[in-house]
């Protein structure tokens, strides 16, 4: 495909202006007005000679520059409190059946949600939703134009408490399948393997991908048995991050105003494969300060040049989820 350049500068207005009065004109209205997109995003042009735009060079003559810059806010969220009881409360377990989630919607999670799931279009009903659902900002009257919106963007970690009553939990050997979706709907498995306490009545596991959605958890013996009485499932405050993150520098946490980047237990998103065994495949990060449903989330996330130049699918939004289904 041929380049095409212009000698610019090129301005994008949604409805013209009277010079006189600032009023709209009534006959150029644009009931369309959203923001632009540009595949791959806008880069800034290295202006000197040799390596700038040569009019008439065609494809013959490469271009320079540098990738799209600047922080993109992708959370911008309250919380709801932690709980290890906030996806299912305390109840027998028995390997093979699914948990009994919650039946009703507290500060942390929303009960009977609905996904559309991008592979086969399908929508996926009586989900339980973490925090909040995903839903986009929609622009122009046609509502066609849709921007992932920061303050529904929150997927957590979650954890799984096992209990035994007249002796230490010892559930090593079994697993617990933990399936959901994403933060943009996409289906994703967890195998999050059972542990054994040495010293309390309790232990608990953590999962290493953040959900927004969780549709089951089934405990499943493998070498070992479910020996506990009980067990519980909530969520923590483990955040999965919207955008692929390779490195620290390439996110900025804010809880309550304070920056956790630096303070913070911070996973890379996966770059290999994804299995229901590997790390999320965006990355996560561990907030230093408890959610309590009053203290703000803000994240900000830059785009690295190596994911942006990357296949659509293991580039901006990471590796394609692991999904059992």
């Amino acid at each position: 495909m041929a380049i095409t350049a212009y000698t610019g500068p090129i301005v994008s207005f949604g409805s013209a202006v009277q010079q006189s009065t600032g009023n709209t004109l009534p006959a150029d209205y644009n009931t369309q007005a959203a923001p632009s997109f540009a595949y791959l995003g806008w880069g800034v042009l290295d202006q000197r000679g040799y390596y700038s735009y040569k009019p008439g060079g065609g494809l013959s003559s490469p271009l320079y520059g540098w990738a799209p810059s600047g922080a993109i806010p992708v959370i911008d969220a309250v919380p709801g409190t932690i709980s290890s009881m906030a996806i299912s409360t305390s109840q027998a377990a028995t390997a093979g059946t699914a948990l009994t989630l919650l039946t009703a919607s507290t500060l942390a999670v929303t009960i009977n949600q609905s996904v559309v799931n991008p592979i086969t279009g399908a929508t996926v009903t009586g989900l339980l939703a973490i925090d909040t659902v995903m839903t986009p900002l929609t622009f122009g009257s046609d509502a066609n134009i849709n921007v992932w919106d920061p303050l529904n963007a929150i997927s957590r970690c979650i954890n799984i408490t096992s209990i035994a009553s007249s002796s230490l939990p010892d559930d090593s050997g079994m697993y617990w399948s933990v399936k959901g979706y994403d933060v943009y709907g996409y289906p994703m498995t967890e195998r999050i393997a059972g542990s054994s306490a040495t010293s309390s009545i309790a232990v608990a596991v953590t999962s290493r991908k953040a959900f927004k959605y969780i549709e089951q958890i089934i405990p499943t013996n493998s070498t070992g048995v479910l020996n506990s009485t009980t067990v519980m499932a909530g969520v923590t405050d483990t955040y999965g991050l919207p955008l692929y993150a390779a490195q620290t520098p390439y996110y900025q946490a804010y809880m309550g105003g304070v920056l956790l980047s630096s303070i913070s237990t911070f996973t890379a998103g996966s770059t290999t494969t994804a299995t229901s065994t590997t790390a999320d495949v965006r990355g996560t990060f561990a907030s230093s300060i408890a959610s309590d449903n009053s203290v703000r989330l803000i994240v900000f996330q830059t785009l690295r040049p190596a994911n942006i130049a990357a296949d659509t699918t293991a580039g901006v939004t990471g590796v394609t989820q692991y999904s059992s289904e």
